[in-house]
Order: C-alpha cells, then sequence, then structure tokens
C-alpha cells in the first residue's frame, strides 16, 4: 500500500515540533519521485507536504479511484532561515 500523504493541522505542527510560522518551499524532485522523497526526509526529522486529489478511472470491467499529486515533482517543506539546506539538498531524488 502506498504512503498516504497527511498534512497535519498547524497547531499540531507546532506542538509536536516547535516549528513555527516558517516560509514553506517548494523542493524540486525528480519525476514520480515525490513519495520517495517525503519518506525520506521524514526519516530525516523534517516536516513536508504534497498536496493530492482523487480522479476516477474507468477501466473495461470497474471504476477505479487513484490519488494524483496535484503539483507533479514538488514537495513542500518549511525551513528555518538560519537552517543549512545541505541535507535536503542530497537527499536522493532532489534536483
Amino acid at each position: 500500500m502506498p504512503l498516504q500523504f497527511r498534512h497535519p493541522d498547524s497547531a499540531e505542527i507546532r506542538r509536536e515540533r516547535g516549528t513555527g510560522n516558517f516560509p514553506w518551499f517548494a523542493l524540486r524532485v525528480r519525476s514520480r519521485h515525490e513519495n520517495t522523497v517525503a519518506t525520506i526526509l521524514s526519516g530525516k526529522g523534517y516536516e513536508w507536504f504534497v498536496p493530492l486529489y482523487k480522479s476516477r478511472r474507468l477501466w473495461s470491467d470497474r471504476i477505479k479511484e487513484n490519488s494524483n499529486v496535484s503539483f507533479p515533482r514538488l514537495c513542500l517543506l518549511p525551513v528555518r532561515p538560519c537552517n543549512s539546506g545541505f541535507p535536503i539538498l542530497t537527499t536522493p531524488g532532489v534536483r
């Protein structure tokens, strides 16, 4: 089962991680690697957000509902201004 992208409530983020109101940056990733990059960033302790939308596709025998990425090749994440971006930029799949 693929990873479900979920963005916690902003109050939940401040309570759990203490991030406050940092600017969000768009991180360009390899095509169809949003899930992989998000998993690795979570392992490194970063918060991330990948917006999804649901679509229905008609197959010959059924209708299938898929979750698709709203902005292909982008992963959004808040970064502290004084934080070095080196660990983020060296993540596999980041362009």
